[in-house]
């Protein structure tokens, strides 16, 4: 279980809104919900990316932007500087109809 100082530390929100910011700047207009899955690959010792949208399943890529690329890191440090693993996370932002997007993250636990 992540530790609560982490839960609660500013530059965590930062991050994650950082995060889904770049996510929908590199997803096409036309999506109104989009799934980003970040996760760390321990054999690779990588973080992987996945962009999608459950109504174009097609249109899926795995090709992260430079932006999210960078948080990812960020994320994976701030973890690292509290003592944790960045096991990864999985943000679902959707398209309102007020044109405001909302936001639900959840933090992998392993």
């Amino acid at each position: 279980m992540v530790a609560a100082a982490l839960l609660t530390h500013p530059k965590l929100d930062t991050l994650l809104r950082q995060l889904s910011a770049s996510a929908i700047e590199a997803t096409p207009e036309h999506w109104q919900q989009i799934i980003a899955r970040v996760r760390f690959d321990r054999p690779r010792q990588e973080l992987q990316y996945e962009l999608s949208c459950p109504a174009f399943p097609a249109e899926t890529t795995m090709t992260p932007s430079p932006e999210m690329q960078f948080t990812g890191h960020a994320l994976r440090e701030l973890f690292t500087a509290h003592g944790e693993i960045f096991f990864g996370c999985t943000l679902t932002m959707t398209l309102g109809e007020d044109r405001q997007w909302k936001n639900e993250v959840d933090l992998d636990e392993a």
